[in-house]
Formats: C-alpha cells, sequence, structure tokens
C-alpha cells in the first residue's frame, strides 16, 4: 500500500488526535472503554491470569468431592490414610475472533458532504468525524462482547460451540469446541412427556397433557441434593422460561403457592390454575424457584440476542440481511452448583512493530489495528480476540432438556 501511514486532514484518527499506538491505547480504554471486562455478560466464568503463546491448552477439571468421616479403630491402632486420586484434565484449541471497520472514499465523500450541512446541525466537522470513529470502534468492541456472550451460553447450554452456517455464515464452518459434560449428566424428557407438543408455539393449547414438567423438575434438584449439593444454580433463556411457564401443570403449582390455603387436592386444581393465570411475569422466578427448592436468586435466566449478518441472493439482486438469534438454547435448563463454572483460555495476539498504530483491550488479550491508504483514501480497522471459556466443573453441570423431535 502505498503511503500507509500518512495522516491526512481526512482522516477519523488525526482529528481525534490519535497519532501513536499510545495515543490510540488511551482512546482505547478512556474514551470507548474496550478494556473493562467487568461489562463481560459472562457469569460464572473468569479469565485464566495470564494469556498462552500457543493456541493449544489443558485445563484441570475440579469438582467438589464429598468429605469422608474418621474411622473408628481401637486404640492402639492407626488409621488408614485418606485414598488419593489423579488429577483429571481436559483439553483443546483456542479460537479465534475477528471485526473489521473500513471507511473508505465513498464514505469520504459522504462526510464531506454531510459536513457543508453541519451548520444547520449545530455540530462542527471535527464533532462529526469523532462520533463516526467512536461508534465505529464501538461496534468492534461490541462484536466482541457479543461474540463471547454467544459464546458462553451455547457451551453452557448446548455444551459445545460449534461453527456453522447459521451462527458463523462469513466465516469457517465445521468447527465444534466441546466441553466435557458426561452423557450421563444429561435428562431429555421422552417424546411422549415433552411439555408441549410443539417447540415455538406453548401455549394451554398445545400443552402436553401427559407431561410432568414440575417432576421433571424436581427430579434434577431433589438428584443433586443427594448427592450433597444443596446450594443449586438453574440457568434458563428467559423467552424459553416464560413460556414453558405457561403449561398449565406450572401454573397450577404456582396457584397453590399463591393461596396457601388451597388444599392440594384435585378439586382443587382448577381453582389454583386460576390462581396461577394470574400471576405476572415478574413473579414467576420466585414461585418457580419456591416449588423446585432453590433460592430465587439462583434461578439465572439468560436474555442473550445477538446478529449475524448473512448474504441472502446471488449476482445484483444478493443483499447483506441482519438476522438475530439466541445466545442460550431454548427448552434447556441447567443445573450446577453455586460458584465459579470455569476459566477463560485465551492466546496472546501478537502485536505488530513499531510503525503500526494499534490498541490491546480485555485486559490486553486483544488487540485493534489501524491502517490508513492515503491513495485509495482508505482507512481500515480490525481485531483480534483468541478465547474460549472452558467448564472447569463439567461433571457437576446437569441439564433438563424439555422437547426433542
Amino acid at each position: 500500500m502505498a503511503n500507509k501511514y500518512a495522516k491526512g486532514f481526512y482522516t477519523l484518527m488525526s482529528e481525534a488526535g490519535i497519532l501513536s499506538s499510545k495515543s490510540f491505547g488511551l482512546y482505547i480504554n478512556d474514551v470507548v472503554g474496550f478494556n473493562n471486562i467487568q461489562k463481560l455478560d459472562l457469569d460464572g466464568f473468569t479469565w485464566d491470569e495470564y494469556s498462552s503463546l500457543t493456541f493449544d491448552f489443558k485445563d484441570l477439571v475440579m469438582s467438589n468431592r464429598v468429605k469422608v468421616m474418621a474411622t473408628y479403630t481401637d486404640k492402639d491402632s492407626e488409621a488408614i490414610p485418606f485414598g488419593t486420586e489423579g488429577f483429571t484434565e481436559t483439553s483443546g484449541v483456542v479460537p479465534t475472533m475477528k471485526a473489521r471497520f473500513i471507511w473508505d472514499s465513498d464514505d469520504y465523500r459522504k462526510y464531506l458532504d454531510a459536513v457543508r450541512n453541519l451548520d444547520f446541525q449545530n455540530k462542527t466537522a471535527k464533532q462529526y468525524a469523532l462520533d463516526l470513529l467512536f461508534n465505529g470502534i464501538k461496534d468492534i468492541q461490541s462484536a466482541h462482547e457479543l461474540s463471547m456472550t454467544y459464546q458462553r451460553d451455547q457451551i453452557v447450554s448446548g455444551r459445545e460451540l460449534s461453527l456453522d452456517a447459521n451462527n458463523n455464515p462469513r466465516g469457517i464452518k465445521g468447527l465444534v469446541f466441546k466441553s466435557a459434560v458426561p452423557e450421563a449428566n444429561v435428562t431429555t424428557v421422552a417424546k411422549a412427556k415433552r411439555w408441549f407438543n410443539n417447540a415455538t408455539d406453548k401455549n394451554a393449547t398445545t400443552a402436553n397433557a401427559d407431561a410432568d414438567p414440575v417432576g421433571d423438575m424436581k427430579a434434577v434438584v431433589r438428584a443433586m441434593k443427594r448427592k450433597g449439593y444443596m446450594d443449586i444454580v438453574v440457568e434458563a433463556d428467559y423467552i424459553s422460561f416464560l413460556e414453558d411457564m405457561d403449561h398449565p401443570k406450572w401454573r397450577t403449582a404456582m396457584g397453590y403457592k399463591m393461596r396457601p390455603d388451597l388444599v392440594l387436592a384435585a378439586s382443587n386444581d382448577a381453582n389454583a390454575l386460576a390462581v396461577g393465570n394470574a400471576a405476572g411475569d415478574d413473579e414467576l422466578v420466585a414461585l418457580f424457584a419456591k416449588i423446585i427448592g432453590v433460592p430465587a436468586a439462583n434461578v439465572h435466566l439468560r436474555k442473550g440476542l445477538v446478529g449475524v449478518e448473512v448474504l441472502e441472493g446471488k449476482g445484483p439482486d444478493a443483499k447483506l440481511v441482519r438476522k438475530t438469534q439466541r445466545t442460550f438454547k431454548a427448552n434447556t435448563y441447567v443445573f450446577y452448583p453455586a460458584g465459579p463454572i470455569g476459566t477463560i483460555k485465551s492466546t496472546l495476539a501478537l502485536t505488530p512493530d513499531d510503525s503500526f498504530i494499534y490498541a490491546k483491550f480485555f485486559g490486553d488479550r486483544g488487540l485493534i489495528q489501524y491502517e490508513f491508504d492515503a491513495k485509495a483514501r482508505t482507512q481500515d480497522w480490525w481485531s483480534e480476540l483468541n478465547a474460549l471459556c472452558v467448564p472447569s466443573r463439567p461433571q457437576e453441570m446437569y441439564y433438563l432438556i424439555t422437547y426433542t423431535d
């Protein structure tokens, strides 16, 4: 590229006074807030302190073992030492995610045209340029935040992150990053007992009368409590949860909780259902928690919604369409002991030499780089983050899947 690093008056970076990696780093950190990892919606996962130089990782699988009692012996005998067990490891590869923002000559012409009318908007050309830069960098920040949220929720709810044409249409496909949750920890409701007869249209008319949703849920919670887990967290997708709670058997159970004076009897079920149907969305979590026997604060409803850009059509009729999808799998409930779920493995993004302008983000784990082509009037920002959410207690995660085809 010719004259890549010339700083003309028409560059958004020069308008912001960003002429070096140091000033770009300050802008990323102080203005955009790109380094604030506390805002990431990665509940239960914490970043490893150090990034690896390679993409391969190994991690110890942890567990809360039931403590053993002391051994009764006669007064002169020695106790047999506690048994020991080896460490279990999980291993895998850290994926790479990238985002990019380009401001080309067409954008520059639109910028110049807009500048002519700025007097009528009470805004200066510099303010306009700063807004364009801020919004472009914010889009890159948002892209990585949403990718990490989607990754976290897919790993937790689906036990894997699978890259395909739906969630990564413009990137690599066919890669699967699996967690080590044992198949024995997954309970799938039989087709004849699934809660609704339709996966997406959930209401009283599609509710399966033969289902036992309350019993299904209690069975998982009680099985965990029998193993010694008393402080249990339950995760589900927010919308899927609200739909599931419209099942008449859930509403009937809630009605009995709302009206303790109602005697639990088949003759009172209709009355309890009428009471339960009056419960609003804001009441459902507390009632649900009380029914299954967990603290209301431990019911975590995931609300993630992300977009992907898909090219639809061919030739001159092709157009870029933005589609949305939820981050947490529907019809899925995840149970685990309260506390950390796992760690986030990261691989160091290699920095360029000092002739480039770049900055770090997410605690120096990610890299964003800038390049300017004066001849083509093109400004280019691109980012790289290598990270993967890895459950460190997969054998303590349990699943209830309420709908299968």
